[in-house]
């Protein structure tokens, strides 16, 4: 099955990584990494997350570098958004970065997401840029690292935050993804919701433990983090 390393940059105690209202840029970025990973649940795929899922570890670049690369992965997508200074701005527009020795596949995905991410969004775009970012850093597998609407302009703020915003987000990002990697849907029978997941762990299908659990919902084709669905089945069994 194809593989795919998704990171939402930085987490919620990340310092200055935040708009000027305080909301935490790993909040937008987690959201939109959700995001992307509902649309691909219907597709041939696994997601591996190399953030901490809650937040509340900042994952170093090399831990995540290093997950991604022993999962072997097709493609990696890591999850941001820009910012100007620490005050209110109109600094706007998106780009994607790509290692500075990009290859050849390396600026094929960059294409197929920032294309979509100009279109869906609307928004300004700043094209795609090289640079030695750790998290891209290396050539093997094709990587890049997006960079939405500025957490600093103002007058998009109120976009950046809404639904309608981080949908157009993520699917530029999901659809880049589908484009690159040739995905192909999955069988309607077998599409399953958080929630379908999380009542398969109550009932006790895949085993006891949370090592065991984890395992066998990946071997299953569960597109969600293992926390994910704990944390659904907390909230069902509340």
């Amino acid at each position: 099955m194809v593989k795919i390393g998704l990171d939402a940059g930085h987490g919620l105690l990340t310092r200055g990584k935040e708009t000027p209202n305080k909301i935490k840029e790993f909040y937008l970025n987690d959201r939109i990494a959700d995001k992307v990973t509902s649309i691909l649940k219907d597709y041939e795929c696994e997601i591996i997350r190399t953030d901490n899922n809650e937040g509340y570890t900042d994952e170093s670049l090399s831990s995540r570098l290093a997950k991604y690369k022993a999962e072997k992965v097709d493609a990696f997508v890591s999850i941001h958004h820009n910012a100007y200074g620490d005050g209110w701005n109109n600094a706007t527009g998106v780009e994607v970065y790509v290692d500075k020795k990009a290859t050849l596949k390396d600026m094929k995905l960059a294409q197929c997401v920032y294309n979509r991410l100009v279109k869906y969004t609307g928004l300004k775009g700043r094209g795609i840029k090289k640079e030695n970012f750790y998290v891209i850093n290396q050539n093997a597998i094709p990587a890049i690292l997006v960079e939405g609407e500025f957490m600093t302009n103002k007058a998009n703020h109120k976009y950046i935050t809404s639904d309608a915003g981080q949908t157009a987000y993520a699917t530029a990002v999901a659809q880049g993804l589908i484009e690159f990697l040739k995905l192909k849907k999955k069988p309607l029978s077998s599409t399953k919701s958080l929630n379908d997941w999380a009542k398969e762990v109550i009932a006790g299908k895949h085993g006891n433990g949370h090592t065991n659990r984890e395992k066998s919902l990946k071997k299953s084709g569960c597109a969600y983090s293992y926390a994910k669905v704990r944390a659904r089945v907390n909230e069902l069994l509340k």
